[in-house]
């Protein structure tokens, strides 16, 4: 194996690691928060608070390691974009490192991410009810 392709191999499993990270930590902010609300507990719902931070840093990493398999380099207002809102800004950055042919799929892909991550928050939030029945969670609001 060259040199190129252990790098390469590299950057990808550093990708895989990251994306299973994301949806790893997305089903755990959604077991977490419906844990704090059930329990009231602070300390739970600071841990949720960690693990829906969580994937931002694994989506970073991500991105980086894509960067350097497209041979990309993001500008600081880029980067900034992507953290205030990265709804816009992903997908921008998929169409400005992409050539023509290859955007649809990556824009897609990305917006996939996000609705499997409520998906598997949900799952996670629908799976600490189902163990606790007769638990219901707390109504806010007057």
């Amino acid at each position: 194996m060259s040199p190129t392709d252990a790098a390469t191999e590299t950057v990808l499993r550093r990708k895989s690691t990251a994306l299973a990270a994301i949806l790893g930590l997305s089903l755990l902010f959604g077991i977490t928060y419906a844990m704090s609300l059930l329990s009231n507990s602070p300390g739970l719902a600071g841990l949720a608070l960690v693990f829906q931070i969580g994937p931002l840093f694994a989506g970073f990493v991500w991105l980086h390691n894509d960067s350097i398999q497209h041979g990309y380099s993001r500008s600081m207002a880029l980067n900034a974009g992507i953290v205030l809102l990265a709804l816009v800004y992903v997908p921008v950055y998929f169409f400005r490192s992409r050539p023509p042919g290859t955007r649809a799929p990556a824009i897609t892909g990305f917006f996939s991410l996000v609705l499997a991550c409520m998906g598997l928050s949900l799952m996670g939030a629908y799976a600490v009810l189902a163990l606790n029945p007769g638990a219901t969670l707390p109504v806010t609001g007057s």
